[in-house]
């Protein structure tokens, strides 16, 4: 399951009128997104955050599902700042691709999607940390449990 370019689109129009160069890189830095090739040039100021979104966007593969996992994480940072009438927008779009917006989290609302998100998620955890995380509850469950 691709995302939308619709969303994208509408991602990319706000961050043009509702914020700022730093801002946006330093969001789409945050969640490991590389800089793909740079559209063309242009002089105006919303159209240097349209092409330096348009750069991020480039930087990513959407068909491939931790690509759109990070998409989505970085929706999910400026929806945080949107107010209702932009969210419901927003909403309404995720909705027809497969995702909701709940409690300040975009989660799958598709099968596929959420199996996609699922191993996503997996791929990131150190199962090994989390091992020696667990033995060392339950030692502290042996020794104190109250």
């Amino acid at each position: 399951m691709e995302m939308s370019r619709r969303l994208r689109d509408m991602l990319k129009a706000y961050l043009s009128s509702n914020s700022v160069l730093r801002k946006i890189e330093d969001e789409f830095e945050a969640a490991n997104i590389p800089r793909g090739p740079a559209p063309e040039q242009t002089v105006f100021p919303e159209g240097q955050r349209r092409q330096l979104v348009q750069s991020y966007y480039n930087g990513l593969d959407f068909s491939a599902p931790s690509d759109r996992r990070k998409f989505l994480d970085v929706l999910t940072i400026f929806m945080a700042d949107m107010e209702s009438q932009q969210i419901d927008r927003f909403q309404q779009q995720l909705k027809r691709d497969g995702y909701e917006y709940r409690d300040g989290v975009i989660v799958s609302v598709a099968p596929a999607a959420r199996l996609a998100d699922a191993k996503v998620i997996a791929e990131k955890f150190d199962a090994a940390h989390i091992t020696d995380q667990i033995r060392r509850i339950e030692a502290s469950i042996d020794t104190d449990p109250a």
